[in-house]
């Protein structure tokens, strides 16, 4: 291990305890209704209770939380009366860490492609502490940077040649978050063609598995809860969505949002699954022509309609296109874009107080990048320079090539 990587290690185990100290869930957090039961009663060894609870999300995190979690048994302050405080806070910690293990392995992938120091690193300070992620822990989600990370480690690994790593990754993604599942077209656009049904039919196999344990629990309530993740009918539509200006103003108290109607609760999350598949697939032969240079922007495309197209679209929702954007720019030695990114998210989180305006400015901002990423997927907006068809690293070059040819036959 080289000096600058010791020390990219340091940084990151010094930020994850950073901000997992400063987490806290006390307030309005998801984290005391949704993740902090399940992960108290593994943590308590009260396995079927952790079984048959049913968050709105997949148990990898959880069962990764718990034995940091489990901490708060010794400093005290992690049970229900106290929120699940420490507990959250020290759960915290290993999801952090998981970005900043990719961001590592994404600046040495930068390095090797010729980025300067300053971008590879950068991306790795970007990926570990910006606004995005820190308002998924604000919100108690730390789970979106984990899924985030896994999600555009499986795409690395992809891109390296790593097909089994690819898979096993991608798997990892689901289990931690069912939205993870719009990113396997990409990371399946960017594996070798010929490993791709083996690979496919065991992450398949794997994520059967996975769930068999829940339904032997309580098969009911995992049928419930995943039809739920379909049906927004009972939630608000956000203003940060492509939905919220076409609807009509609501009564409801919260005058941030607007009501659901029964056509989009029904259709929305559907449409958007339909959208981002659609999106990957359609631009899939572009793709394989440079996948060093388009996949990872591919994938961010797809996060980014699945953040614009969902009624109920939080702020924290934009954790994995930001990754993947992340990715992209260093892997491609450039910058602006995830700076262009991240100044329009902040100006967006900034307007909350007006919500007509905000809409207008998300909408403007969404599109806009939008069609940037369509284009970049493509390759129109590509230099000279990033049209190079080297591989991430020389073993991969073979790789890269014949999945490439044979994507094209």
């Amino acid at each position: 291990m080289d000096r600058a990587t010791r020390l990219a290690v340091l940084f990151v185990a010094a930020a994850a305890a950073v901000i997992a100290y400063r987490a806290e869930t006390f307030w309005t957090g998801d984290y005391p209704v949704e993740a902090g039961p399940p992960i108290d009663a593994l943590m308590h060894g009260r396995l079927h209770e952790f079984l048959a609870s049913r968050p709105l999300m997949g148990p990898l995190s959880l069962v990764l939380r718990a034995p940091f979690a489990a901490l708060s048994l010794i400093t005290g302050g992690g049970a229900a009366r106290d929120f699940y405080e420490n507990a959250y806070r020290f759960g915290v910690f290993p999801c952090v860490v998981a970005a900043g293990v990719f961001g590592i392995f994404l600046a040495r992938a930068a390095l090797r492609r010729g980025a300067p120091p300053v971008v590879a690193w950068g991306a790795l300070a970007l990926i570990v502490v910006n606004p995005v992620s820190l308002k998924a822990i604000t919100y108690g989600h730390p789970e979106e940077i984990l899924c985030a990370a896994l999600l555009a480690g499986a795409m690395l690994a992809a891109l390296q040649g790593r097909d089994g790593w690819a898979a096993l990754l991608a798997v990892a993604a689901v289990v931690t978050k069912q939205w993870a599942l719009l990113g396997i077209v990409p990371v399946a656009i960017a594996m070798n063609p010929r490993r791709l049904r083996k690979y496919g039919l065991i992450a398949a196999g794997a994520m059967v598995a996975a769930a068999i344990p829940l339904l032997i629990a309580n098969a009911g309530s995992f049928i419930e809860v995943n039809r739920h993740l379909l049906d927004t009918r009972s939630a608000g539509v956000m203003p940060t969505s492509a939905w919220w200006l076409a609807l009509p103003e609501s009564a409801s108290a919260d005058s941030a949002m607007h009501a659901s109607p029964t056509w989009l609760g029904l259709l929305g999350h559907p449409l958007l699954i339909v959208v981002c598949l659609g999106a990957a697939i359609a631009l899939a032969p572009r793709v394989r022509r440079d996948l060093g240079g388009r996949a990872f922007a591919l994938l961010a495309l797809v996060m980014l309609l699945r953040a614009i197209l969902d009624p109920v679209n939080n702020s924290y929702y934009h954790v994995p296109f930001f990754i993947a954007l992340v990715a992209a720019d260093a892997l491609d030695r450039r910058y602006v874009p995830t700076l262009a990114a991240l100044a329009g998210l902040i100006a967006v989180v900034d307007l909350a107080r007006w919500t007509t305006l905000q809409a207008i400015v998300y909408l403007a901002w969404a599109v806009g990048f939008t069609a940037y990423l369509v284009a970049r997927s493509s390759g129109a907006t590509l230099s000279a320079r990033s049209r190079s068809r080297v591989a991430l690293d020389p073993a991969a070059a073979a790789v890269q090539h014949s999945s490439s040819s044979a994507a094209r036959s």
